[in-house]
């Protein structure tokens, strides 16, 4: 039933989300404390949709690529989260 579905995700999408995403999230973590990191986190929320999205899609149409793009989804989460100097910014306050 879900195989009958047509949707397609086209390749040039797949190869342009995953970098797009990635450098979101490497960017909303490097702008920490300045004037852009709001708009470098609002994008890093709207790429995480598109990502997340592409992740769902992916995994009803073909599921080779599904783990592409849930490894990038993974990855954007866990570069946004990951608390890089152990606290020591909170200590310090």
């Amino acid at each position: 039933m879900l195989s009958e579905v047509p949707f397609f995700l086209p390749p040039w999408w797949l190869c342009l989300i995953q970098p797009l995403g990635l450098a979101s999230a490497w960017l909303a973590r490097v702008q920490v404390g300045s004037r852009r990191q709001a708009h470098f986190e609002w994008a890093f929320f709207v790429l995480l949709a598109a990502v997340g999205f592409t992740t769902l899609a992916a995994a009803v149409t073909c599921p080779d690529t599904c783990v592409m793009t849930g490894t990038t989804l993974a990855l954007m989460l866990m570069a946004v989260i990951w608390d890089f100097d152990k606290g020591k910014k909170a200590l310090r306050r």
